[in-house]
């Protein structure tokens, strides 16, 4: 029994490991920072001017590891200099969860032991000009956390799955058959509901997949060859489809405009009130097509939540019989959202 939980519990730390670090180290010194305090130098970032490479570091992820910040992966990379005696790290690659087909950020870098502060070039139109790097310093540093904030606040590549639900105004009614005359109604309760998934490259477009429904009532009089009646309406109405998108980014919020085209169906239960009570049930499908736009706010790096404005359009034959009601219906809606991202 001893040896099964010993067992049980080497396979839940190997399943559960953490990112790995590989070093491969030139020249080692005596520990003269700590981990927090190393410089991280991005590329194209100004350099001190005397500067002793101590090898390189790597940090990456070989299949197992548990999702972690990327943060913590960097600060992985800074202990590394740390315990080699270097004060910086020279990023040399910088890869995403997206770029490098894991669930974590991965970095590659040189260590180094620098002396001195970097000299910082100010382009002023044509010209360029030198400024001593300890006036200038402060504010290299106040540009280098915003890029960092940047990197955090940037659009997420990876995956979405989101869902929500709102209200919806039809701004137009169906187109009757020939033999047949709406001489009145009204469209109430138009409750759309949604859900879908879709990936997000680097270049902040979306490629995927959704479900649209939208369940509503309508009263009216309609008058036909056999005579006028007055009936209680109820669609059901379902559109699958493929959707394409792009997604603006501003700090914490994220504006995504979503088109969609498809498949849709449409149920309808038919309550006729006079001359005579009765009930009836038609079906038929058609083509489906959907433009939105949410506004979402992140409340965390991979929640959101916001509101969504859409219109719908399905076109579709109402009724078992090609010559009843044919439509083209369109609802325009808002709703609040929520979306997950992985």
């Amino acid at each position: 029994m001893k040896k099964l939980l010993l067992l049980f519990a080497i396979a839940c730390l190997a399943s559960c490991s953490t990112m790995k670090v590989a070093t491969n180290v030139i020249k080692q010194y005596p520990v003269s920072v700590a981990p927090q305090d190393v410089v991280v130098y991005q590329p194209g970032d100004p350099m001190p001017p005397q500067i002793e490479e101590l090898g390189s570091v790597t940090v990456f992820d070989d299949g197992s590891a548990k999702k972690e910040p990327m943060d913590t992966t960097l600060m992985r990379a800074k202990k590394a200099v740390s315990e080699n005696g270097g004060n910086g790290l020279q990023i040399i690659d910088f890869k995403t969860p997206a770029e490098s087909g894991s669930s974590n950020y991965q970095v590659y870098g040189n260590m180094l032991l620098t002396q001195g502060e970097p000299e910082v070039v100010i382009e002023v139109g044509q010209d360029t000009q030198e400024v001593d790097a300890r006036a200038s310093y402060g504010e290299f540093a106040k540009a280098n956390q915003v890029r960092n904030i940047a990197m955090t606040t940037m659009v997420r590549t990876g995956h979405n799955i989101y869902g929500g639900l709102g209200y919806s105004y039809i701004g137009s009614k169906f187109t009757p058959a020939d033999n047949v005359v709406i001489t009145g109604g009204n469209f109430n309760n138009v409750l759309s509901y949604y859900a879908g998934y879709e990936y997000v490259t680097r270049n902040a477009l979306s490629f995927g997949l959704g479900v649209n429904r939208m369940s509503f009532g309508c009263q009216e009089r309609v008058t036909t060859d056999e005579g006028t009646l007055d009936v209680n309406d109820r669609y059901n109405l379902t559109g699958y489809m493929g959707t394409v998108g792009y997604i603006f980014n501003e700090g914490n919020v994220d504006l995504a405009l979503r088109f969609g085209i498809g498949y849709g169906t449409c149920r309808e239960i038919i309550n006729i009130i006079s001359p005579s009570a009765a009930t009836l049930m038609a079906s038929n499908n058609g083509l489906c097509a959907q433009l939105g736009l949410d506004i979402l706010y992140k409340i965390t790096e991979t929640l959101a939540i916001g509101a969504e404005i859409k219109e719908d359009t399905f076109t579709f034959v109402i009724g078992d019989d090609r010559e009843a009601l044919q439509g083209q219906l369109n609802a325009y809606g808002i709703g609040i959202v929520l979306r997950a991202s992985f």
